[in-house]
C-alpha cells in the first residue's frame, strides 16, 4: 500500500530518525534549481514522483516541491499541522478538502489548512506536475 509523506514523517518522528533515512535523495543546501537539474524520490514503493525545490537547511519553514503524479493515482485522505498550497501545470486533478472536491486544471491553485482532511485523486489518462509548498519541513 502506498504511504502519504505525513504517515512516512509520523513514522519517522516515531523512530527517531529523519525522513531522509528512508528516501533516496542528495543532501544540499542549495536554495537555487533549474527544472533540469532535480533529483526526483518516490516515497515507500509510491509512483509519485517528488523533487525538492528548497533547500534541506533543518530551519526551513517550507517545503517546496515539484510533483509528478501517474494517472489513477489517488492518495490517503489525511490531516496534518500547518498548511498545504499547489499550483497545477500540466493535467487536471481532484483535490478532496473535508467534505468537498476540487478539480483543478493547468494554471488553478488550492490553499487550505491541513488540520482539514484532505486528499488528491488522479482521474485522467496523463500525468499531474504540480509545485507543492507545505508549511512544514517534511524532509529533515
Amino acid at each position: 500500500k502506498n504511504l502519504s509523506v505525513s504517515s512516512l514523517k509520523c513514522i519517522a518522528d516515531g523512530l527517531e530518525v529523519s525522513m531522509s533515512y528512508f528516501l533516496d535523495t542528495q543532501e544540499e543546501d542549495e536554495r537555487v534549481h533549474s527544472l533540469d537539474d532535480l533529483n526526483y524520490f518516490r516515497i515507500n514503493g509510491s509512483k509519485v514522483r517528488y523533487a525538492r525545490l528548497g533547500s534541506t537547511v533543518k530551519e526551513r519553514e517550507l517545503e517546496p516541491l515539484y510533483v509528478i503524479i501517474p494517472p489513477g493515482d489517488v492518495s490517503e485522505v489525511f490531516k496534518h499541522a500547518g498548511e498545504d498550497f499547489f499550483y497545477v501545470l500540466k493535467g487536471h486533478i481532484t483535490f478532496i478538502v473535508g467534505k468537498k472536491e476540487h478539480r483543478l486544471g493547468p494554471g488553478q491553485t488550492i490553499h487550505y489548512k491541513s488540520t482539514t482532511r484532505h486528499g488528491w485523486r488522479n482521474d485522467g489518462d496523463e500525468e499531474v506536475h504540480l509545485i507543492s509548498v507545505n508549511s512544514i519541513a517534511l524532509f529533515s
